[in-house]
């Protein structure tokens, strides 16, 4: 191998690393953010379930909340 090649070789490495830093970075603060978002999630879901009573238009959205919040777990969790 030659040292151009080489050189060349280093510096598309170097340059993967910094595109993955950044990404990382990214995914680190969209991870904190759906973490918020989960968070007030289940605050809505409780805040509904204590308010609910037997309304069938509550029980509908908190069904759909449920789902909801088991997608934002599995993200959270990852």
């Amino acid at each position: 191998m030659s040292a151009s090649t080489l050189e060349a070789a280093i510096s598309g490495l170097r340059d993967a690393i910094e595109v993955a830093k950044l990404w990382r970075s990214r995914y680190r603060r969209l991870a904190r953010r759906v973490g918020r978002a989960l968070s007030r999630l289940k605050d809505a879901v409780s805040e509904l379930e204590a308010a609910g009573g037997g309304d069938l238009h509550v029980q509908a959205a908190l069904e759909i909340l449920y789902d909801v919040e088991k997608l934002l777990s599995g993200v959270v969790e990852e």
